[in-house]
């Protein structure tokens, strides 16, 4: 058994040899096992001669082509395919929970700090489970090098990024505004930052799966396909949004000066969010030939999302303007 590293991963090689004296002059034969994580690609070869680099990974990349043309929801990276299966099999329990807290009014009277719980309750499951009850391709990988790690650290980072600037723009821009006496941070509930983290991880976990299906049905590069593709995310974002705007209607603590006007102007608005990140998203660790992310790559990779985001939603401020009057002629979270 020898190893050797492939790109930034370790492939392991397996020879086994028989002996066969049944048809005369000695015969060896060895048939070799190229194993990369969970895919063991098997060759014949020469007993004596040892399989070169180069032959390893012509073969390897053979391997992962043929795949590639293959139509699947779940990543070949075994991590991610893990992660995207958790985030969207957490999702119907908080969601059965936040349901319950609004359906029912639970939150009346709830403190400061209650309401601050609130959030907490949902965002502690997006790191305990997977850290507790790892997935078999993430057990021998540091913590940092986990899909479902780094995917909560990006969206992490957009989500502060938004709830910190963005709402600003809601408030501004759309005339929303939260009443609840709750813990602020720039004047946004401490809630928000952490019901958005379970929001989005959902949101883009189920959008990986779509664009998935997409490029592995149609591999082929074309102008079609990615005028196809773009038309997908767009109408996708803007109906993501919409139904976040619509399911909250009937918090009371989330108000807005023309409804209307929120659900139709203010979720293409919000769309701008997701027509950024569902694409910029996906590439994370997508396929298991490249490189696994560094977690520099993820911090800078959400970041320039987040800036693209910021600039497009100013853009829009400037040439398209809000659906409420005396808009700042400033960015609104100065």
């Amino acid at each position: 058994m020898g190893g050797r590293l492939f790109g930034w991963r370790m492939i392991d090689e397996c020879r086994i040899y028989s002996v066969d004296f049944s048809q005369g002059p000695l015969r060896i034969t060895c048939m070799c096992f190229h194993v990369r994580h969970d895919l063991m690609i098997k060759t014949w070869c020469d007993p004596f001669q040892r399989v070169s680099h180069k032959q390893k990974t012509q073969t390897t990349k053979k391997h992962f082509e043929s795949t590639m043309t293959t139509t699947r929801l779940f990543s070949l990276n075994e991590s991610k395919a893990w992660g995207d299966k958790f985030f969207l099999f957490y999702a119907p329990l908080w969601i059965g929970y936040f349901a319950f807290l609004i359906g029912t009014d639970y939150y009346n009277g709830a403190s400061r700090l209650e309401w601050t719980m609130y959030g907490v309750i949902m965002v502690i499951p997006l790191f305990a489970y997977p850290l507790l009850f790892p997935g078999k391709a993430d057990r021998n990988l540091p913590i940092t090098q986990r899909y479902w790690f780094k995917a909560n650290v990006w969206i992490a980072i957009f989500n502060y990024v938004g709830n910190y600037f963005w709402t600003h723009y809601f408030y501004n821009l759309l005339g929303a505004e939260y009443t609840m006496d709750t813990h602020r941070i720039n004047n946004v509930p401490w809630l928000m930052f952490l019901a958005t983290q379970a929001y989005f991880t959902f949101y883009h976990s189920l959008t990986n799966v779509f664009l998935r299906l997409i490029y592995t049905t149609w591999p082929k590069s074309t102008n079609t396909r990615f005028i196809c593709i773009a038309l997908f995310i767009l109408v996708w974002a803007v109906f993501t949004a919409f139904m976040e705007t619509y399911s909250i209607q009937y918090f009371p603590h989330y108000t807005h000066k023309d409804k209307f006007l929120m659900y139709t102007v203010g979720s293409v608005f919000y769309s701008i969010y997701f027509v950024v990140s569902f694409p910029m998203f996906y590439r994370l660790d997508e396929h298991p030939e490249e490189q696994p992310w560094p977690m520099s790559k993820v911090i800078i990779d959400s970041l320039g999302s987040a800036m693209a985001v910021t600039i497009m939603l100013d853009l829009w401020r400037l040439y398209i303007g809000g659906i409420i009057p005396n808009v700042p002629e400033c960015v609104p979270f100065l």
